[in-house]
């Protein structure tokens, strides 16, 4: 908890970049760059120097290790911390109270992060109000998808080409996947499609940009883009209750030619006890 708290003051008062990579700067001028008390400053930084984020070169002075280097330099970085201290960690802990009051629920609303955003709907529907917390998904979703073994690369890499004409990335944010399969099959005709709002945050390379369509969809409503060889489906039906997975996938059928495939890229869990706990303990 208090780890968290740490990193997440570090990014709501912009603390990483209160200084310059490379130089030092002393708590007091920190704290008046970052808006906050100095002994707040204190408390946070030493906190996050356990984790290795900061260090104290000599007293009362402050530099950057690698990791807040990072944080710095690295925008992506600093919108996936927000998102996840200010949108999953908001919301852990009321999770059993949701469980308690919406006892087994498949609702996207009754969420333990509706109950700590005191929210009517689902974190979707809540985004769409938030011009800030619009800005930083994009980035966060970015930031996920560079860690090790998560590089959409991979995904196109183990994928058969043979014969495909048309793929279809449903739910496909920005478009990197796209972008992968533009690289390794420039012959694929790419569809990228998702709610308008994301859509409209796409920023795709310029080598790639004209290889690509951007499609508004609401995968809940049936599937326009007919007779594809591949619908993908990245990091989508995880979201969502059984209820709502089979909804996204039925709405697939009416576009189906024979010989088309439905490819999910989502964690698979293999049965209790194949893994050791401390294996098992991140998929779950």
């Amino acid at each position: 908890m208090t780890s968290l708290i740490c990193i997440q003051a570090i990014e709501k008062f912009n603390i990483a970049t209160s200084f310059p990579v490379g130089g030092e700067a002393s708590f007091s001028q920190i704290a008046k760059a970052s808006g906050i008390s100095e002994d707040d400053t204190k408390r946070v930084l030493r906190q996050a120097m356990t984790q290795h984020i900061f260090k104290e070169p000599r007293p009362g002075y402050v530099a950057h290790t690698a990791i807040s280097k990072q944080i710095a330099e690295d925008p992506l970085m600093r919108d996936w911390i927000a998102f996840m201290c200010n949108e999953e960690w908001r919301g852990a802990p009321r999770v059993v109270d949701a469980m308690a009051k919406w006892p087994g629920s498949e609702e996207p609303e009754h969420t333990g992060w509706a109950l700590a955003n005191n929210a009517t709907g689902s974190l979707t529907q809540e985004i769409l109000k938030s011009p800030e917390r619009l800005r930083r998904l994009p980035g966060a979703m970015q930031m996920a998808e560079s860690g090790d073994g998560l590089q959409p690369k991979f995904c196109v890499d183990h994928i058969d080409w043979t014969d495909v004409q048309t793929f279809v990335d449903v739910g496909g944010a920005g478009g990197s996947v796209c972008f992968e399969v533009v690289k390794k099959v420039p012959s694929v005709k790419c569809v990228v499609q998702d709610l308008p709002f994301i859509i409209g945050m796409a920023n795709p390379p310029p080598d790639v940009v004209s290889q690509i369509n951007y499609m508004p969809h609401d995968f809940f409503t049936p599937q326009p883009v007919k007779d594809a060889e591949i619908y993908f489906l990245r990091w989508v039906l995880h979201d969502w209750s059984d209820k709502y997975a089979i909804q996204i996938l039925r709405n697939l059928i009416p576009a189906l030619k024979k010989g088309a495939r439905i490819i999910l890229n989502e964690a698979v869990l293999p049965p209790p006890g194949v893994l050791s706990p401390y294996q098992e303990q991140f998929p779950r």
